[in-house]
C-alpha cells in the first residue's frame, strides 16, 4: 500500500479519461454531442482508495480547463516567488 494520506482531504493517485460523441438521433447524424468521461482515482485520509467518475460537456470542460489554467499560473507565480527571485 502507498504512504498514508495526513492532509485530511482526499489525494488524486491516477486518472483516466475518454471522449465520446453521442448521437442524438438515428435519422439526424448532424446532432452529435461531445462529451469527456474522466476516471479519477482518490486516496482518503484513511487509507482507503475509491473511484470517483465525472462526465462533461464541451462547455463545461473548456471551463475547468480554464480554471485549471488560472491554478497553474498561480502556482508558478507562488513558486517563483518563493525561490528567492
Amino acid at each position: 500500500m502507498s504512504e498514508a494520506n495526513t492532509s485530511g482531504v482526499a489525494q488524486l493517485k491516477d486518472f483516466d479519461y475518454s471522449v465520446n460523441v453521442s448521437v442524438s438521433s438515428d435519422k439526424v447524424l448532424s446532432m452529435r454531442t461531445p462529451s469527456v468521461s474522466l476516471s479519477l482515482t482518490l486516496s482518503d485520509p484513511d487509507g482507503t482508495s475509491r473511484q470517483e467518475v465525472v462526465e462533461m460537456n464541451r462547455d463545461e470542460l473548456e471551463k475547468v480547463l480554464k480554471e485549471m489554467q488560472k491554478i497553474e499560473d498561480e502556482t508558478l507565480k507562488l513558486t517563483a516567488g518563493g525561490s528567492g527571485s
